[in-house]
């Protein structure tokens, strides 16, 4: 178990509570997938225009720090499989995409709804910063 004898949860310091989603490929991805790589976790949403407006400059902060271990990650609350692939085509599909349509990881990270949030975790999956667009 990664977080074993940590306390779980979703603020900074705490060991990353872990979920499962479906990517754009239709593969199953679990956070804990990537332990041992540094995380970026974008919380966005596929209709809210400033989750758009930041994307893509988040993809080149993603594709200037990959080769360092960087794994960047796309929570997306979208209403169909197919915004995924838009948003892959239009903001990177550099990234890993995955569907949020139940608004699980949205409501399990998230501290405000109607705002992005992103949260860095570290290779041991410990929430190393969190903040909000």
């Amino acid at each position: 178990e990664p977080c074993e004898g940590k306390t779980i949860g979703t603020d900074v310091g705490q060991c990353a509570e872990d979920f499962s989603l479906t990517s754009s490929t239709g593969e199953l991805v679990s956070l804990y997938d990537y332990q041992g790589s540094v995380l970026f976790l974008d919380l966005s949403a596929f209709t809210w225009t400033g989750c758009q407006d930041l994307a893509s400059g988040f993809n080149e902060f993603y594709l200037e720090n990959k080769d360092a271990g960087l794994t960047s990650i796309v929570a997306l609350m979208a209403q169909q499989p197919s915004d995924l692939i838009t948003w892959g085509e239009s903001y990177g599909n550099d990234v890993i995409i995955l569907n949020d349509a139940d608004n699980e990881v949205w409501e399990q990270y998230r501290s405000d709804m109607y705002k992005p949030q992103y949260i860095v975790i570290d290779r041991d999956l410990t929430v190393w910063q969190d903040w909000e667009a």
